[in-house]
């Protein structure tokens, strides 16, 4: 008969490893068996991506004198006593506490545990990778507002810094990482920038794993996505800018229409947003905003400074708008909408 514990003493184990190696994974499902079943058992899991493993694996053995050992997984208790890998550990329950491994687990059923073992740390370094992202934008742009509402909205964790308020250091600091000038930019924790809104805002959805929400990966929702990125900056924004900047007093861009061409267009093209993008959708690619209104919501606001109708269905789209995204009124509060008021007073 196999010699089993008869101490209750709290005991835990600490299992380490490649997140991709199914190894680890029969060691985690055993580890969670002993603790379903012993109340006395405390596990803590360490499961690292792949690149990592091989630092974490030298550095742990190192202070925790485990010499010689170079495998994983890689388990020891409470006590710094090594247990071993999967195999080791398996024999340690069985004898200690007379569990074994799930015998239904076949190899193929450890392959998709790692699988999902993997794809949960490379989610939750993206997490951690956007705890200290760092957004510089300028608070009176409305091109720069998507990527600070989509952050907003899906609570990442940022840092807003508005461009006007920087030091003339701290602008030539950012200078030097903001070759083209932007009015919007990210830095990531690890230093990485990006700059351009709709550049921003694709990255932050693949970095931060907002993609499912914001930028789906359907292909026809994507595309709707990426067709409005693209109209909209090279015509509705292109429109919306020539005849407004120069009431706001910012020079117009080269290469802009005249006004007269301007205005028939930026008709057009409200026409275009009511009868096609939402004839059949409350936003322009699906029932929820997608980082294609958080571009498009904003260019809409400057057209308070013309004497243009805004379609109903248009008007209808920016107060649900307004209404899920509650920072976009927050943003236009910091600087936009005290400018849009003083250079168009509300009538009497």
């Amino acid at each position: 008969a196999n010699r089993r514990t008869t101490s209750t003493a709290m005991e835990t184990y600490n299992v380490a490893g490649r997140a991709d190696d199914p190894n680890y994974a029969e060691a985690e499902m055993l580890a969670d068996r002993l603790q379903q079943q012993l109340p006395y058992i405390k596990v803590c899991k360490f499961p690292k991506l792949p690149e990592e493993w091989p630092e974490f694996l030298q550095e742990t053995c190192r202070s925790k004198g485990f010499l010689a050992y170079d495998r994983s997984p890689l388990i020891w208790t409470s006590a710094e006593r090594l247990v071993g890998d999967n195999k080791d550990f398996a024999e340690v329950a069985e004898l200690r506490y007379g569990i074994s491994p799930d015998p239904t687990l076949d190899s193929m059923m450890l392959q998709g545990i790692a699988l999902e073992n993997l794809e949960e740390c490379v989610r939750a370094q993206r997490l951690k990778k956007a705890l200290k992202a760092k957004l510089y934008l300028n608070p009176l742009s409305v091109s720069s507002f998507g990527p600070s509402l989509l952050l907003k909205q899906s609570g990442t964790h940022h840092d807003v810094v508005a461009m006007d308020t920087l030091t003339e250091r701290q602008a030539s600091e950012l200078a030097e990482i903001n070759p083209f000038r932007s009015d919007c930019i990210l830095q990531d924790s690890d230093g990485f920038t990006v700059s351009e809104p709709n550049a921003i805002m694709r990255y932050v959805c693949l970095a931060y794993d907002l993609s499912e929400r914001f930028y789906p990966t359907e292909c026809e929702a994507r595309g709707r996505i990426d067709q409005a990125l693209d109209w909209r900056n090279t015509r509705l924004f292109r429109n919306i800018a020539t005849l407004t900047y120069p009431i706001m007093d910012l020079p117009v861009p080269i290469g802009s229409p005249s006004q007269e061409e301007a205005t028939t267009g930026l008709i057009a093209d409200l026409e275009i947003l009511a009868t096609y993008y939402l004839a059949d959708s409350l936003f322009i690619a699906s029932p929820e905003p997608t980082i294609a209104d958080f571009a498009v919501v904003p260019a809409l606001k400057l057209i308070y400074l013309l004497d243009i109708a805004m379609p109903a269905a248009v008007q209808d789209y920016m107060a649900r708008f307004r209404e899920l995204v509650r920072s976009f009124d927050k943003l236009c509060d910091q600087g936009l909408n005290a400018t849009l008021l003083k250079l168009k007073p509300p009538a009497d």
